[in-house]
C-alpha cells in the first residue's frame, strides 16, 4: 500500500504554514493522499478529522499520525473504538476519573490515559462526525479567528480546527484528569521499586498549561488517588464476577462482588 510520510504532507501546506479544513478537504488532496479501506489499529495520531463531504471514494476520516497521513473509509469513532478494543486501558479508567473528581458521567468524552490524551473537539456528543486532537503531541496552542484554535505539532505540522466555546474549561479538566493518573502511576512505580526517572515526560501543552505541571500536581490529593484506584478495583471485580467461566464460583457467595471487594480493599491510609 502506498504511503505518504508526514514530511511529504507538510510540503502540501499553504504558504501561510497552517492547514485549515478547506485545504485538507480540497479535491486535490484525495488525488495524492492514500486511502485505507480496512479497519486498522491506530496506535497514535496527531489529529483524526471527520471528512464531511460526499465523495466517490467513501472517505470518512483524515488521519494525521507522527509517521504518515492517510484517508480512511472508517469514521473517527470507529477507529477509536477499534483502538480501545486492542489496548490495555479502556473507557472504565476514564469513568473512574470522572467519579473521582465528581464530574457528571455525561461530561467530557475525551480519552485520558496518563500522558496519552486525545480531546474530542465537538464536546459532549454521541456523533460519529467528530474531530479529535492528541494533546500529548501538541507543542503549542494558539487561538485563531472566531471559535478556532491552531494546534502545532512536530515537523512543522500546524492545523487550525473549530473548537467549542468551553474549550478552555474542558482543557483544564483534562489536565487535572491527566495529573491524577500520572500521580497514581508514580505511586505504583515507587511501590514496585522502579526508578522514578523512567516517568519523565516529554514537553507538551498538558505539562506547560499549569507552570510546568507543578500547580496541577498540588491539586491532586492522596485521597483522590486512592479513590481512583479503589474504583478501578471494583470495576475489575465486577467484570470478573460476571464472566461465564466464574459464574458457578460467584454464586457460592450471596454478594460475591462485595466479598471480593472487601478482601481486596486497599490497606493504605490517605490524608
Amino acid at each position: 500500500m502506498r504511503k505518504m510520510s508526514i514530511q511529504e504532507f507538510v510540503r502540501l501546506c499553504p504558504k501561510e504554514g497552517v492547514f485549515c479544513p478547506a485545504d485538507l478537504f480540497a479535491a486535490r488532496m484525495r488525488r495524492v493522499i492514500p486511502v485505507h479501506r480496512a479497519s486498522e489499529f491506530i496506535g497514535d495520531f496527531y489529529v483524526l478529522l471527520n471528512y464531511p463531504l460526499h465523495n466517490p471514494q467513501r472517505i470518512k476520516t483524515l488521519a494525521i499520525t507522527p509517521e504518515e497521513v492517510f484517508f480512511s473509509t472508517q469514521t473517527t469513532k470507529s477507529l477509536l473504538h477499534y483502538r480501545m478494543r486492542n489496548t490495555i486501558f479502556d473507557i472504565s479508567l476514564i469513568r473512574c476519573l470522572k467519579k473521582t473528581i465528581e464530574l457528571p458521567i455525561n461530561r467530557e468524552l475525551s480519552l485520558c490515559f496518563g500522558n496519552w490524551v486525545a480531546m474530542h473537539l465537538s464536546g459532549v456528543s454521541s456523533s460519529k462526525c467528530a474531530n479529535w486532537v492528541a494533546l500529548h503531541h501538541v507543542i503549542k496552542m494558539t487561538k485563531g479567528q472566531g471559535s478556532s484554535c491552531i494546534f502545532s505539532f512536530r515537523y512543522q505540522v500546524r492545523v487550525k480546527l473549530p473548537v467549542q466555546e468551553n474549550f478552555e474549561q474542558r482543557f483544564e479538566t483534562i489536565c487535572l484528569m491527566s495529573a491524577i493518573e500520572i500521580e497514581a502511576l508514580h505511586c505504583v512505580y515507587q511501590e514496585a521499586g522502579i526508578d522514578d526517572h523512567l516517568l519523565l515526560l516529554e514537553s507538551n501543552v498538558l505539562r506547560q498549561y499549569d507552570h510546568h505541571f507543578d500547580n496541577m500536581q498540588e491539586l491532586v490529593s492522596a485521597r483522590q488517588i486512592g479513590q481512583f484506584l479503589e474504583l478501578f478495583d471494583l470495576i475489575a471485580i465486577n467484570k470478573i464476577c460476571h464472566q461465564p467461566e466464574f459464574e458457578e464460583a460467584s454464586q457460592m457467595f450471596e454478594d460475591s462482588e462485595y466479598y471480593f471487594a472487601t478482601k481486596l480493599k486497599r490497606r493504605r491510609s490517605f490524608n
